[in-house]
Formats: C-alpha cells, sequence, structure tokens
C-alpha cells in the first residue's frame, strides 16, 4: 500500500502556484497596512470621542441638558470644519469623532495615493495615469462638497 502511494506522489503533476513580483506584493502589503491603520485610528478616534462625550454630558435636569429635547433630538450642531483644531485641543468629545469620520473617509484616498506612488516606483505608467485619474476625482468631489457644489 506504501508502494501505491509512493507512486501517486511521484506520478502526480507539479502545479506551479504564479510567481507575483516581489514590488507587486510589497505594494499590497503598504496599501493593506494604510487601510488597517486609518480603520484603527479612525475607530479609535470615534470610541475615545463617544467616551468623552458621554463622560462630559450634563445629568437631566441640570443646567446645560437642554441640548436635547424630550425626542432625544440633539440641538447643538455639530462641530465645524474650521473650529475643529480648537475644540480638539477643548478635549470636546463631538468633535473627537468627527476627525475619526475624516480620517475613514480620507482612508480610501490614502489607499488611492499610496498606490499611486507604488506604480510609480514600478515604472507602470498606465497605472499611474489611471489612479492619479481617480485621485484627482476624489479630491475634485472633496472640493465640490466643500463648496457646497
Amino acid at each position: 500500500m506504501s508502494d501505491d502511494l509512493q507512486t501517486l506522489r511521484v506520478d502526480a503533476p507539479v502545479i506551479d502556484a504564479p510567481v507575483i513580483d516581489p514590488r507587486v506584493r510589497r505594494l499590497e502589503l503598504v496599501v493593506s497596512w494604510v487601510l488597517r491603520l486609518g480603520v484603527a485610528a479612525s475607530l479609535t478616534l470615534v470610541v475615545a470621542g463617544m467616551l468623552m462625550t458621554f463622560a462630559q454630558a450634563p445629568a437631566p435636569g441640570s443646567p446645560g441638558s437642554e441640548a436635547v429635547n424630550a425626542n432625544g433630538t440633539i440641538l447643538t450642531p455639530p462641530p465645524s470644519l474650521s473650529n475643529l483644531p480648537r475644540d480638539l485641543v477643548a478635549a470636546s468629545g463631538p468633535a473627537w469623532v468627527a476627525l475619526g469620520l475624516i480620517i475613514l473617509i480620507l482612508t480610501p484616498v490614502m489607499r488611492v495615493a499610496v498606490s499611486a506612488v507604488g506604480f510609480a516606483f514600478q515604472k507602470d505608467r498606465v497605472f499611474v495615469g489611471i489612479t492619479l485619474a481617480v485621485l484627482a476625482v476624489l479630491i475634485a468631489s472633496f472640493l465640490m462638497g466643500l463648496a457646497g457644489g
């Protein structure tokens, strides 16, 4: 019986796994780390901001608790981008949540930017052009959103 197994192993066709260029693999690893770090940073900031918000919330019926109406609707506006640095320094919970969400939104943009740099190092002009076009569309959409258009 062991002779049969030995024969099968010798006669079995050898299938070569595709060889991946080490530069491509390195780029994939960098891109995956950018995504992981962006999501981890975003999650950390959002959770920290929520904890700060809950810790700083006034007790019901105390002065300042009128920011929430009887239906639970928050009456205070969300943090603005222009006031975000000041609110972050003041340890405003909603500002930290907003920063976490901004990082979450920018994480895929960073992925595209890192991919463009990686393709440039690989001297792959076609993919550099495609990736830069995608990056330009993303940046233009953000700028139009900021301008209100």
